[in-house]
């Protein structure tokens, strides 16, 4: 018999679940991690990050996974935290975490009112002094150096996704924190991009968001079956 693992990545800790395809949980784990960080930032190690993801799905499946197939495993995350990656895919900064607030007056120099306005369209939430694209503005501001030295621009769930998987990619739903998806078309906001000048270091978003897609439809019909 098959059976599934889910991580909930929360603020502080991750949380996974085993579940059996006939929806009987078999066992729950939880890994710990800790931020740091000064003045406003909120930081975290990106390797204790996923140590801890992995430590936990080892447990589910050496201890409650015994006798079944491990089918699928799947994710989800609501914060935005922010990670650039290098040409060979290692980190070059901690991962930002959601709670990290910039400078006011970084945003209002990055940003006209129309753009932030516009930016609300394309999203759905206003723009405070956090999350991803309020970092890479900031980071345009003050580091210009880390965005030119940095091949992917990305969330710490998706790096956690290439981690597992060798692939880049993130769900529609997940990607709403990182602002720089258009949720209505499902695709990258192509003048917020050019404006960060990452318009051509980034990957593809819809096409990452087929092959999710596809993947999800197959796990669909695995079940019905």
């Amino acid at each position: 018999m098959n059976c599934f693992i889910g991580l909930d990545i929360g603020t502080s800790a991750v949380k996974g679940a085993a579940m059996s395809e006939d929806g009987k949980v078999l066992g729950t784990v939880t890994g710990k991690y800790n931020y740091y960080g000064e003045d406003g930032q909120r930081l975290l190690n990106p390797q204790e990050f996923t140590d801890a993801c992995f430590s936990v799905i080892k447990e589910l499946a050496s201890t409650y996974c015994q006798g079944y197939n491990v089918a699928a495993i799947c994710e989800c995350c609501a914060s935005g935290n922010l990670i650039l990656l290098d040409n060979e895919d290692k980190p070059i900064t901690p991962i930002i975490g959601w709670q990290t607030k910039i400078e006011k007056e970084d945003r209002d120099h990055f940003f006209t009112d129309a753009e932030l306005d516009e930016l609300y369209k394309t999203v759905g939430w206003r723009l405070g002094l956090g999350f991803p694209v309020g970092y890479l503005a900031a980071i345009k501001l003050r580091r210009p150096d880390l965005l030119d030295n940095a091949k992917t621009v990305a969330m710490s769930a998706e790096y956690l996704n290439f981690c597992l998987t060798g692939e880049w990619g993130i769900a529609h739903s997940m990607g709403t924190p990182f602002y720089l998806l258009d949720q209505e078309k499902g695709v990258y906001n192509q003048p917020l991009l050019e404006k960060l000048e990452i318009a051509d270091k980034n990957h593809h978003y819809h096409q990452r968001r087929r092959r999710l897609q596809c993947r999800f439809r197959q796990f669909r019909q695995h079940r019905k079956q």
